[in-house]
């Protein structure tokens, strides 16, 4: 995993000066609930892909204060020269043993704008020492799988591999590997990643190794004869007279040439010359692999090329926009407070340029039951709907999510109508009805600093994240102006929300 060997000291400066004030206070252990969740989508998109939450609950097995850590803080000064953090604080941080509890989406699961991939319940100063490990960890890789699936989308069903070790921003490419192929990718070119998480390694060679020889065909040559897997990159001087002498190579000493790769040029009109010479040489099972700044639009734009005649591509190879997506820049998730001692919190912000435009939150811990339906014969997601714990159980049976188990925690129905009001257009509910197929989406990681989730292989992720997605109507996985999925909140969870802003704008006039 990624190796985050500092434990509790991932966390920004203000989780302890907030405990460290709460602490003085003698409210520290006050209990409170947080919920995580992104504002929007990435790439302009329909959905996010969830992924990072289990690094995250394995970062959690070492959270204890060593001596050296706490030995760290101790060394740490106000501006004035004193102290900051006293030894009554540091016995207790030291002394207190992990007691969240974490209802969370799994893996491989859809979110949307409000509902949260992550619910957190515990003392007021142990939520606020976890939160940026929390959004550091599925930030960064639920955007890789988001982008991921987008590229898998768009290749329809041709493998597309990861190759974004020199380009990744995180240390490693650890991040970007594991969140790649929680995302539909066939493998990476990434060793320590591959022998690490058990994924395909994959790779060919450089331009380096064909202008270390002094020729290319001498380059090729020596490939060829000292390898099993023969697969040839063929732009380093002029793609189509290196596609020919590779075919005659491999002929001559009597070895398949399993694939070719392009790196540059117009990869369509090159594709199409490359496959014809593949083919006139009896080479019909060479696979032709694209790789040069792909992103979705790319590959999608070849894939059309492709249906019309003009491009033969088979594999596509990633890795910018894996390793640092320029489109989505970073996922956005935010963690919020929403719950004091039983006591609903919101935090109200300042108006945006549209009655949705805020960052005002959703009170009190809240779930979400996701809407099923059959649509040409296939079962859809029809719809999320935001609501409190209570109401979640009265109009499910639900009975908490510690008590639900299978890959989508089992089916119901409601047992009462519920109307769902979207914050973007309140003026027009939706309404579903008594007997509306659902589930409820979150699972239990942590009970009372326990870990009570029994992870999942990588593969049976990857193999949920799929079905997920087949899920989603063809609109919201379009590239470019999808339908937006919407989160809308019961109607009583909505009015409590109304009348909190109303009253707290009330109150500071």
């Amino acid at each position: 995993m990624w190796n985050l060997p500092h434990g509790p000291l991932h966390a920004d400066m203000y989780a302890y000066t907030m405990a460290l004030a709460h602490f003085r206070k003698g409210d520290h252990d006050t209990p409170t609930t947080y919920h995580a969740f992104v504002r929007k989508n990435p790439f302009g998109g329909s959905y996010t892909l969830v992924a990072g939450i289990h690094d995250f609950l394995r970062w959690l097995r070492d959270f204890r204060f060593t001596d050296y850590r706490t030995d760290y803080l101790a060394s740490l000064k106000t501006m004035k020269g004193n102290r900051l953090f006293d030894d009554a604080f540091l016995k207790m941080v030291a002394e207190t043993p992990l007691s969240l509890t974490i209802d969370a989406l799994p893996e491989g699961e859809l979110t949307f704008p409000n509902v949260p991939f992550a619910r957190v319940s515990g003392p007021q100063w142990q939520c606020l020492i976890v939160e940026a490990t929390l959004l550091n960890l599925i930030n960064a890789q639920s955007l890789v799988a988001t982008e991921a699936s987008r590229c898998v989308h768009a290749a329809e069903g041709t493998p597309v591999i990861d190759g974004s070790l020199r380009r990744s921003m995180d240390v490693g490419g650890y991040a970007s590997a594991r969140a790649a192929y929680i995302g539909g990718f066939s493998g990476t070119s990434n060793v320590a990643v591959a022998r690490a998480l058990g994924l395909p390694a994959r790779g060919t060679f450089a331009h380096a190794y064909v202008t270390f020889h002094k020729e290319e065909e001498t380059a090729f040559r020596n490939y060829a004869e000292t390898m099993d897997d023969v697969v040839m990159l063929l732009d380093t001087y002029d793609t189509l007279t290196a596609a020919r002498l590779a075919t005659r190579i491999c002929k001559e000493i009597g070895k398949p040439l399993l694939g070719v790769r392009l790196d540059s040029g117009d990869l369509g009109w090159l594709s199409l010359e490359v496959r014809r010479i593949l083919d006139e040489a009896g080479f019909r099972d060479t696979y032709v692999m694209a790789s040069n700044d792909l992103n979705p639009r790319t590959i999608a734009s070849l894939r059309a090329q492709q249906k019309a005649g003009e491009a033969a591509i088979d594999r596509w190879m990633v890795g910018t926009d894996i390793g640092a997506p320029h489109e989505g820049g970073a996922l956005g998730g935010v963690y919020k407070l929403a719950e004091v001692a039983g006591r609903p919190v919101i935090k109200v912000a300042e108006r945006g340029v549209s009655a949705a435009d805020t960052k005002t939150t959703i009170p009190g811990p809240y779930g979400v039951v996701r809407m099923l339906r059959d649509k040409d014969g296939r079962e859809r997601i029809a719809g999320d709907t935001l609501l409190s714990l209570d109401t979640l159980g009265r109009v499910t049976g639900w009975g908490g999510t510690d008590k639900l188990t299978g890959p989508d925690n089992g089916r119901f129905q409601l047992t009462s109508d519920l109307v769902s009001v979207n914050l973007a257009d309140p003026e027009r509910p939706t309404k579903f009805r008594t007997g509306q197929l659902c589930y409820v989406p979150h699972r239990r990681m942590m009970t009372r600093g326990d870990i009570v989730y029994e992870m999942p292989s990588l593969d049976e992720i990857q193999a949920f994240a799929r079905t997920g997605l087949d899920r989603l109507d063809p609109a919201h996985r379009r590239l470019d102006q999808p339908h937006i999925y919407v989160a809308g909140l019961d109607e009583g969870l909505y009015e409590m929300r109304r009348r909190m802003i109303r009253d707290i704008h009330l109150s500071h006039q």
